[in-house]
């Protein structure tokens, strides 16, 4: 499977080769590999190669250029969110489609009042957190388990064999832990509250080891002290931290 995906990339990253064109033709001629369908009547190869493309759209973000081939409702491009799509609602009334209609080309920037008025509080500051820094490069599909953010057959691997071990001890996959989700969002606090303790426990949270483990080129060190920062650092034992959970 992983060396299917290892196909998918290839379309990818060089649509013009001549065995890309064939597929295209036949295949998705008005859309890109990313977004396919099987078809009608597939032929063995294909299928083949399709039933792989999940994995590439899994654990893939893009990187934004120009915003020209991404999405903004559809697509995956916030590398901090937990399954890198904005939380805000598309709604039914006219809305932008693609992130290059939130640039602001003259400045080089965010269109901050678009941002305010189309997202929430949250997707906006993931949005702000992304820098523009060349509008004239395009839009690139970054692999998160590789460094170089190209997709190999060996992380490829890798990440199917992590998937199967999270799908196993996934807290919601049992009856009796069922409860505690339940438990939390039948609390009486904010849903913003209920959010973080979801996602705490689901260790979906952008602390800075995980983000490094992902490629994300920063440092592990928590900012307030010299410990690596984790999710049990970061609530627990971070000493500014205990300090604060001991003046409360």
């Amino acid at each position: 499977m992983a060396l299917l995906a290892k196909q998918i990339w290839r379309f990818h990253t060089n649509p013009n080769s001549l065995i890309a064109r064939c597929f295209k033709a036949k295949y998705f001629p008005n859309s890109t590999v990313l977004k396919a369908t099987a078809g009608c009547n597939p032929n063995f190869a294909w299928r083949s190669i399709h039933s792989a493309l999940w994995i590439v759209n899994k654990d893939s973000c893009w990187r934004i250029g120009n915003g020209n081939s991404v999405n903004i409702w559809d697509d995956h491009w916030l590398p901090y969110q937990p399954n890198f799509k904005v939380f805000s609602n598309k709604g039914s009334t006219p809305r932008p489609v693609l992130v290059r209609d939130l640039i602001d080309n003259d400045s080089t920037s965010w269109k901050t009042n678009m941002l305010e008025d189309k997202f929430i509080p949250l997707d906006k500051y993931q949005i702000e957190q992304l820098p523009l820094i060349n509008l004239n490069h395009h839009d690139e599909l970054m692999w998160l388990f590789e460094l170089d953010g190209q997709y190999s057959v060996k992380s490829g691997y890798k990440a199917l064999q992590l998937w199967k071990v999270q799908t196993s001890t996934n807290p919601s996959s049992s009856g009796s832990d069922t409860a505690i989700w339940r438990t939390i969002w039948g609390l009486h606090s904010i849903p913003r509250h209920k959010n973080l303790l979801c996602r705490i426990l689901n260790n979906s949270l952008p602390v800075r080891s995980d983000l490094s483990n992902r490629g994300i080129n920063c440092s592990i060190l928590c900012p307030r002290c010299t410990k690596s920062e984790t999710i049990t650092h970061v609530f627990m034992t971070c000493p500014l931290v205990t300090r604060t959970w001991f003046s409360s």
